[in-house]
């Protein structure tokens, strides 16, 4: 004899807008996770796992004037880019291998990360026009214990480390400004801000990991 149990959830998407007097409804299928929002404020991006999202996961996006959702491609969403144009994520190959890229929001190909001297690149914010903020692993390095934040001018192919080793690979967000960059510390606990453009760390006081997690900045950084 055996006791089975099945389960259904499902979750959804609420936004507000300027000029909304009330929250609207983007859910996507049943189970869409919110991954971002257009800095113009029009357009969301997010993920669908689950049986609807397919083996593979799928990346849509969806704009606020709740007109239908629109499907982007496999994988899992990371950020949605400043002008709107690309989201970075990851897609599962070859068992549980993932691949990170870019996936466009419109007409172009998927891009994908191949960072000098890193073995593993995970795009998690825009600095500029094809400059980025990765979390990468560097050649010869231990996964994941060497988790480190980078920036990458994919036109020069520069690379320079922004945070120290060691960071969580989680809660990694970059200022509206591009001038910070918000992660745990090494080995987790506190949450410190690193300037982007090189110089010290600060500390950021009030943010308890171990009952509240971050969810990005606040417009005027």
């Amino acid at each position: 004899r055996v006791l089975l149990r099945t389960d259904s959830t499902e979750l959804g998407i609420l936004a507000k807008g300027p000029g909304d007097k009330t929250e609207r409804d983007l859910s996507i299928l049943e189970s869409g996770i919110l991954a971002g929002i257009s800095d113009d404020g029009s357009v969301v991006a997010a993920s669908v796992t689950g049986e609807a999202g397919g083996p593979k996961g799928s990346v849509y996006t969806r704009k606020l004037d709740g007109s239908s959702p629109v499907r982007v491609g496999d994988g899992h969403a990371f950020v949605f880019s400043p002008n709107g144009k690309w989201i970075s994520g990851y897609t599962v190959v070859e068992s549980n291998n993932r691949q990170f890229r870019l996936l466009p929001t419109g007409a172009g190909e998927e891009r994908s990360m191949n960072v000098p001297g890193l073995t593993l690149a995970v795009p998690l914010g825009w600095a500029g026009e094809e400059r980025y903020i990765i979390l990468g692993l560097e050649k010869g390095k231990e996964y994941p214990k060497s988790w480190r934040c980078f920036f990458w001018d994919e036109r020069s192919n520069a690379i320079r480390p922004v945070c120290p080793e060691g960071v969580p690979d989680e809660y990694i967000y970059v200022s509206p400004d591009r001038k910070w960059l918000l992660s745990q510390v090494p080995g987790g606990g506190q949450f410190a801000i690193y300037p982007i453009d090189g110089g010290e760390p600060k500390m950021v006081s009030g943010l308890d990991p171990k009952k509240e997690y971050t969810t990005g900045w606040r417009s005027d950084s």
